[in-house]
C-alpha cells in the first residue's frame, strides 16, 4: 500500500487508479500464492511481462468465443507466445515448490512446522497426485482470479467515492474507530458500512 501511495501525485493532479490497483492486486494475490510475491509497484519488469501475457490470453480468448463457429479465422500464434512467456515467467516459483515438497518433514499429511505462514502453492505442492504442470496450471488460475477481480472491485470503489464526499466522509469515521491499529477478521467483518459500500461497488458498472 505504501508503493501504491507513493505513486499518487502530491499535487492534486487526476491519476489513473485503475492501473494501480492491477497492479497492487497483483503483487498481493502472489504474495498469498507464491509467498515472495511480485513487486509490480515497485517496476518488477518479471510482474509486468506476467500481467502483459495473461491480458493477451484472456483478450484471444474473448475473440474466440464472440466469433463462435468462425473461431478458426483468429490466429492464436501472440496468444501462444504469451502464454509460453508467463509459464516460463512462473516455472522458478514452480520449480520451488516442487523442492519444497520433496524436502518436507511431512506427518498426517501436515508440515511439522506448524508455526510458518499458509503458502498456496506449497500447500498445493505438497499433494502426492499434483505435479508441476498442475501446479502451474492451479497457480495461473488464482493469480487471473485474484487479480483482475480485485482491482476492479477497488476501481468501482474508488470511482464512486471520487463523486461522493459525505459517503468517503462516513468510510473515514468506520476506519478510524481502528485508531491507527491493524484491523482483525472480526474488526474488519463488523465494518458494515465498509463491506456494503464494496458490495455495492461489485455491482456498479465502471466506465474505463
Amino acid at each position: 500500500m505504501q508503493k501504491l501511495i507513493a505513486r499518487i501525485p502530491k499535487d492534486g493532479s487526476t491519476v489513473d487508479l485503475q492501473h494501480l490497483f492491477h497492479q497492487l492486486s497483483m503483487d498481493t494475490s502472489t504474495d498469498f500464492i507464491l509467498e515472495h510475491g511480485t513487486d509490480y509497484l515497485g517496476g518488477d519488469e518479471k510482474a509486468a511481462m506476467i500481467d502483459d501475457s495473461i491480458n493477451k490470453c484472456l483478450e484471444h480468448g474473448a475473440w474466440k468465443e464472440m466469433l463462435g463457429p468462425l473461431r478458426f479465422l483468429v490466429p492464436n500464434k501472440e496468444a501462444r507466445k504469451a502464454l509460453a512467456s508467463a509459464h516460463v515467467a512462473l516455472d522458478g516459483w514452480v520449480k520451488q515448490a516442487m523442492e519444497h515438497k520433496d524436502s518436507a518433514d511431512l506427518e498426517d499429511g501436515k508440515t511439522k512446522d506448524s508455526g510458518k505462514r499458509y503458502v498456496f502453492i506449497n500447500e498445493l505442492a505438497r499433494h502426492k497426485e499434483v505435479d508441476s504442470i498442475r501446479v502451474r496450471d492451479e497457480v495461473m488460475n488464482i493469480i487471473l482470479a485474484g487479480k483482475d477481480t480485485t482491482a476492479s472491485c477497488l476501481s468501482g470503489l474508488w470511482f464512486n467515492l471520487a463523486r461522493e464526499p459525505e459517503i468517503y466522509k462516513k468510510l473515514q469515521a468506520e476506519v478510524a474507530q481502528l485508531k491507527g491499529e491493524r484491523p482483525s477478521y472480526e474488526s474488519l467483518r463488523n465494518m458494515k458500512y465498509i463491506k456494503y459500500a464494496v458490495q455495492e461497488s461489485e455491482e456498479v458498472p465502471v466506465a474505463t
